[in-house]
């Protein structure tokens, strides 16, 4: 230095800068211990994850790899570091590193597989920017959703029905039983038609049992039975925080717990168009999104709906969209009403009274006689009520007819507040008057079975509404709902 013309001096160490230098030494090796402590503790977290990682430095150098990493991309653990190069593109490692942004849910094809790719970046080593991925295969996830649908299964989201289970061997019977095995085989979608009380239920049971994802969740709905307010994420699910009074962590919906089985839209009727819309959408792309959230869900889903009001009437009256019904009704099940299979009653019967342990004879030829002349409006149901009254209030062995036509004149009365049975003949009045007044009934009737719409019941009717409205202009309507 002095050579050189530079004064050179020395600097004797002293006590002072001693400790000085040995401070700044312990700080130094306590933080990269605790550095490496941390790295060791990520590196074991990471380790135990049931999906694949790697996370990669900014000069591109493996950081760390889990083995399920290199087991999924078929790499040897041996040589690991060069082997893994083609893959941080596909996993968007590098554009992580060049954004430092995350990328959630992204399905990639590397190795011959299909994976589902979640990365971000990452601080390791104080300044240092790193990329992680977070990758799983995507069969391993459809054998979770499965794995799901069959604890869903065990929790009693089954068909309780079966084929067997539907009673009768008439001929209108014994074409539905054939067409509901045919129908079963397929995977579209079912439309199940017919009267309030035939057993529209029992067959969408019986249509999942028949099929092949018999062992799969059957999940039902009734739209009737919901508010519209519900329906969405009933159906759908939300997600943590959706709305006011969601449930912590959100809520999995009927179409996501139906996954890989059956779901049973029953009323489908009754929801309004914006759902209409919302529901024809899930069904034609098979993926759905929760309220609130912002991932797409896949389901693999069999559609079964049902109502007791025809659809192509509802459409007609502008209730129903065309598109939507046309996507449920691949498949047309028509249940015949009691009235069309009366040869059945008996055997209905014979298992009702099974079921009382009581015996056949409690119920005479002439009884059973006017159970098979009898309308049936209410179908199944109204002659199941029926008879079990008169099985719950006999209170001798053997059969009391007295009992039995007054539990029947009783049934015959329409149900609902303000209701009034059907006008009989009057002698003071005439022909004409006496059919005026029955048919201003009939016609409150109607309004009342649909539920208040004047329109549909002149629909269902065959007459105008201008004739309906003129009719029962001034009269007051019984506040009840639609038949269920």
């Amino acid at each position: 230095m002095e050579s050189l013309g530079g004064i050179g001096f020395v600097i004797e160490p002293n006590q002072h800068s001693i400790c000085l230098a040995l401070d700044h030494a312990v700080a130094v090796a306590r933080q990269k211990r605790e550095e490496r402590l941390r790295h060791a503790d990520l590196v074991a977290i990471f380790t135990q994850f049931q999906e694949g990682v790697i996370c990669i430095d900014s000069e591109e150098r493996v950081v760390f790899s889990n083995p399920l990493a290199l087991q999924l991309l078929n790499v040897a653990s041996k040589t690991p570091e060069k082997a893994l190069a083609p893959f941080f593109s596909p996993l968007g490692l590098k554009e992580v590193l060049r954004t430092m942004q995350p990328k959630s849910d992204k399905v990639v094809s590397m190795a011959g597989e299909s994976f589902v790719v979640r990365s971000f970046p990452l601080s390791m080593h104080g300044d240092m920017r790193c990329a992680v991925a977070f990758f799983r295969d995507v069969s391993s996830l459809q054998k979770i959703n499965r794995k799901i649908g069959e604890e869903l299964y065990i929790k009693g989201f089954v068909a309780r029905s079966g084929i067997d289970d539907i009673v009768g061997d008439s001929p209108p019977m014994t074409k539905l039983k054939e067409n509901i095995r045919r129908f079963a085989n397929a995977e579209a979608a079912v439309l199940i038609s017919g009267e309030t009380g035939t057993g529209k239920e029992l067959a969408a049971h019986a249509l999942h049992q028949e099929s092949a994802r018999r062992r799969k969740p059957f999940v039902a709905v009734n739209f009737a039975s919901l508010a519209p307010n519900l329906i969405e994420s009933e159906l759908f699910g939300y997600e943590d925080g959706a709305f006011t009074g969601a449930k912590r962590g959100g809520k999995m919906g009927l179409f996501e717990m139906a996954d890989q089985g059956t779901l049973f839209l029953d009323e489908v009727g009754e929801i309004s168009h914006e759902m209409q819309l919302r529901l024809l959408r899930v069904l034609e792309a098979r993926e759905l999104m929760r309220v609130g959230g912002s991932r797409i869900f896949s389901v693999d889903v069999r559609i079964l709906s049902a109502s007791h009001q025809p659809l192509l009437e509802l459409v007609r009256a502008g209730r129903f969209r065309l598109d939507l019904y046309y996507r449920l009704s691949t498949l047309k099940l028509s249940l015949p009403p009691l009235r069309e299979r009366a040869e059945d009653i008996p055997l209905i019967l014979k298992k009702l009274l099974q079921r009382y342990e009581k015996p056949a004879s409690i119920i005479s030829a002439d009884m059973l006689q006017t159970l098979n002349k009898y309308p049936w409006p209410g179908n199944i149901r109204e002659l199941l009520a029926l008879v079990e009254s008169y099985l719950l209030l006999l209170d001798k062995p053997e059969a009391d007819p007295a009992l039995f036509h007054a539990i029947l004149r009783e049934n015959r009365q329409p149900a609902g507040p303000g209701a009034q049975p059907i006008p009989e003949w009057d002698p003071s009045r005439t022909l004409k008057e006496n059919l005026e007044a029955a048919r201003t009934q009939f016609m409150r009737q109607a309004v009342q079975y649909y539920g208040g719409d004047r329109q549909l019941a002149a629909l269902k009717l065959g007459i105008s509404n201008t004739t309906l409205w003129r009719t029962l202009k001034g009269t007051e309507l019984p506040a009840t709902g639609p038949a269920s």
